[in-house]
């Protein structure tokens, strides 16, 4: 199996365009080798239908499709509700930024996976030297979706990798994670391997960093989530181990 993912992707079981089905021949022509199915959760009429039918896709490929799912609120107490709801039941669980506040209990919480694209609606980068340290202790990537700089232009799209690039910055002091993921609504907007890797490069970053940002960094949040839905998982720190002896 190929070691590159798009962890966040929607559907037209959502906001999306192309079924889960379409999405996945194109991930397979793409060479993607795990696939986020990651509707925002608000555009989803049933929710259990939703990940069943995630769960059932009849896979004559070899990429693997995760459970997941896209949450987007100002409220950091509905954020919180949401979040304690949904954890258990998908594999990757991605926090759309939105305001300072919501980004940082994005940060603050490592039930959380992927934190995407913080500085939307903002001037800033959306995240600091605060934030920056929490998401690197809670083990919260960063996500960077290529659709906002695919649907921009000019000044607006010069802002937005002005902005990514001070995350970087953040991201080279504090050491937190990164993935790219291409957030696309429609499968035309999803990318190649080389492409997504080729945003880092344009972004200041070597290859090998940007090659970590669609491979191993992904993998990371997979082998977690295996981790946390596993039987013998309690609470972070905590686990059942097998006595053989």
């Amino acid at each position: 199996m190929v070691n590159i993912a798009d962890l966040c992707v929607e559907t037209s079981e959502g906001r999306g365009k192309n079924s889960i089905e379409e999405i996945l021949e194109f991930a397979e022509k793409l060479g993607i080798g795990f696939l986020g199915i990651c509707d925002r959760e608000d555009s989803i009429k049933d929710m259990d239908r939703y990940l069943k039918k995630i769960e059932k896709v009849d896979s004559k490929t070899d990429v693997r499709v995760l459970k997941g799912i896209k949450i987007s609120t100002s409220k950091v107490k509905e954020l919180n509700d949401k979040i304690s709801g949904l954890r258990d039941k998908v594999e990757i669980l991605v926090v759309e930024g939105n305001g300072y506040r919501i980004n940082r209990k994005a940060s603050e919480d490592s039930r959380i996976d992927i934190l995407l694209n913080p500085e939307k609606g903002r001037k800033d980068p959306g995240i600091d030297h605060v934030l920056s340290k929490k998401m690197e202790k809670n083990q919260v990537m960063l996500g960077i979706g290529w659709r906002k700089l695919l649907r921009t232009k000019g000044k607006k799209r010069a802002q937005i990798l002005s902005q990514i690039r001070r995350q970087l910055r953040l991201h080279e002091k504090f050491s937190f994670g990164i993935c790219i993921v291409s957030n696309s609504r429609d499968k035309m907007e999803m990318r190649k391997p080389l492409d997504m890797t080729g945003l880092g490069v344009i972004l200041g970053l070597d290859e090998e960093k940007s090659r970590k940002m669609v491979s191993r960094n992904p993998m990371n949040i997979v082998e977690r989530s295996e981790k946390v839905l596993s039987d013998n998982f309690v609470m972070p720190g905590v686990e059942v181990v097998d006595d053989e002896s």
